[in-house]
């Protein structure tokens, strides 16, 4: 647990313990915060669609941590998926590229394959934030994030992506142009 006048984005630091307010019989309690760390999707999909509250994923963190520092969200729980093998990967299938959520922008920029293969969407990895923020920073998030800034979608828009989304009811396959 760390004050809530620290910095919330040290790396592997999770902003636990200070959550909202409430005030029960005129005094305030605190709401905690729960923190998972999943191995496997079917065990993410699980903690996501059973929690009952608001749940937020986190990879990067670099959204996530702010806005709760913020206040702007008040997640009952958070998801870490950095630890499903799944979630890490960039692979070539057939000449297709598959990667994953919690990759982060800097680890698709060190892929000497992905890199030569999808120049146009490295261009757009390359823009998101400074290099210590492409660090953290998961492609994943900057499409979810749903920022208009999101430097990293046209360019796999324009390059037909299509993201592959999992939950209680299996695996959806949605091209980007309709995930925007």
């Amino acid at each position: 647990m760390i004050d809530q006048a620290d910095d919330p984005m040290l790396p592997g630091v999770i902003y636990k313990g200070r959550q909202q307010s409430e005030h029960v019989n005129g005094e305030a309690t605190v709401t905690e915060m729960r923190y998972e760390a999943p191995e496997t999707l079917d065990a993410a999909v699980g903690l996501l669609s059973s929690e009952s509250g608001v749940a937020k994923v986190f990879a990067g963190g670099t959204d996530v941590m702010v806005q709760i520092h913020l206040d702007m969200i008040e997640p009952d729980l958070i998801v870490d998926v950095k630890n499903i093998a799944e979630m890490r990967e960039v692979v070539e299938e057939d000449g297709a590229w598959r990667f994953g959520a919690a990759v982060t922008g800097k680890e698709l920029m060190d892929h000497a394959g992905f890199n030569a293969a999808w120049r146009g969407v490295m261009d757009g990895v390359r823009l998101i934030g400074s290099v210590q923020v492409r660090g953290r920073a998961t492609v994943g998030g900057n499409l979810c994030n749903a920022s208009p800034a999101a430097d990293s979608v046209p360019p796999m828009i324009a390059a037909d992506a299509v993201a592959s989304v999992i939950g209680p009811d299996g695996l959806r396959e949605i091209p980007m142009a309709d995930i925007v």
